[in-house]
């Protein structure tokens, strides 16, 4: 009986199992492989909304210093007509 086995026979009913443990490991692999790219696109996803976050500091602060400056050119432009305005009065009173 040992000699047959060893050859093959008489073992038909573990075939069917090697056959259920071999797609039960496919179905395990496809399965893992589903969760990597699930994961994989989670941090694509997060990855994107970290930059655009990134992004949009830096055209908020781009825009504060514009108008930071428009803001000092105005202040400069007022300083100088009132000191010219300054100027003028003091060349009539003389």
């Amino acid at each position: 009986m040992r000699h047959s086995r060893r050859i093959g026979h008489g073992t038909g009913g573990s075939t069917t199992g090697r056959e259920e443990q071999r797609e039960e490991q496919r179905e395990e692999q496809r399965e893992e492989q589903r969760e990597e790219q699930r994961e994989e696109q989670r941090e694509e996803q997060r990855e994107e909304q970290r930059e655009e976050q990134r992004e949009e500091q830096r055209e908020e602060q781009r825009e504060e210093q514009r108008e930071e400056q428009r803001e000092e050119q105005r202040e400069e432009q007022r300083e100088e007509q009132s000191s010219g305005c300054r100027w003028l009065l003091k060349l009539r009173r003389s």
